[in-house]
């Protein structure tokens, strides 16, 4: 009998995320520090989700598609 495929993310997936992110503060030369003031979190906190200990919350999400200046499919679709 097969075992149901979960329906969540795997860490693999959410350090996928995190590395994506990881890839355009560092495109766009943002320090942790800056995006960190940005997302109103302290920079500890936002390394800690930068490397996938914690995951981003969907507002924060938003709020680095605004501060990239990219889309919804662009941090999530493409590679």
């Amino acid at each position: 009998m097969k075992t149901p495929h979960s329906t969540k993310k795997s860490k693999k997936e959410f350090l996928s995320l995190a590395q994506r992110i990881l890839q355009y503060r560092l495109q766009r030369e943002f320090t942790q520090s800056v995006v960190a003031a940005y997302l109103g979190i302290s920079q500890a906190a936002y390394s800690n989700k930068e490397a996938g200990i914690h995951h981003f919350h969907i507002e924060e999400l938003f709020q680095l598609l605004e501060l990239f200046g990219i889309s919804i499919w662009e941090l999530f679709w493409l590679c």
